[in-house]
């Protein structure tokens, strides 16, 4: 009886060790499986994206031109065109500070290329016009020009270019010491289309 146990016992044995074979054969055959599987995949390629040049040179083109395009339209909107009034007034200030002045020689760019009248005198080139100018500021080298703005009339001409009138308060002296001679004058002149002077005169109030 004891024998009998002994040989069920081995067969049993026998048995749980053919089983623990084949499974571990079985693992054995899916990891290779595993391993073939692995190895017969296409390696992975990780992609690296980088901005192209000449895109992003498009896109740097096409930001500058929008805004220089708003900088224009903004330049326009908040610089309006000054009226021949306003010009003329510039114009004016200017002349005054040149015949003043010392920047005598500056009158000419003030003329247009023919002068009708200059004062008293009619028809003078521009020389002529400069050697009175220089004339009379070296005999009264100290002068003023007050321009009563309100006075201003500009009135656009038909023919084209504008007549000018206004009132002014003109001082001169010959030497710092003396007294100035005051005269109060109204003045009418004439400018052509490019603004320059074609005549003036004046007259005492």
């Amino acid at each position: 009886m004891e024998e009998l146990l002994h040989i069920s016992n081995e067969t049993l044995s026998f048995k749980e060790e053919q089983r623990k074979g084949k499974n571990d054969s079985n693992s054995e055959e899916r990891t290779e499986e595993k391993v073939l599987e692995e190895e017969d995949q296409p390696p992975t390629i990780k992609k690296s994206y980088s901005a192209n040049p000449k895109i992003v040179g498009l896109a740097a083109v096409g930001l500058l031109a929008i805004i220089l395009t708003i900088y224009s339209f903004a330049s326009t909107e908040t610089t309006p065109e000054k009226s021949p009034e306003e010009h003329l007034k510039e114009i004016v200030t200017d002349y005054y500070q040149s015949v003043n002045s010392n920047q005598i020689e500056a009158i000419p760019d003030f003329l247009s290329p023919r002068v009708d009248q200059w004062y008293g005198a009619k028809n003078l080139s521009h020389s002529e016009i400069l050697k009175i100018a220089r004339d009379r500021h070296g005999k009264y080298p100290f002068s003023s020009s007050d321009i009563n703005w309100d006075s201003f009339t500009v009135i656009p001409q038909s023919t084209g270019g504008f007549l000018v009138t206004y009132e002014m308060t003109h001082k001169f002296k010959k030497k710092i010491i003396d007294d100035y001679q005051i005269y109060d004058l109204k003045l009418y002149t004439r400018w052509d289309e490019d603004f320059k002077l074609k005549s003036i005169r004046e007259i005492k109030n």
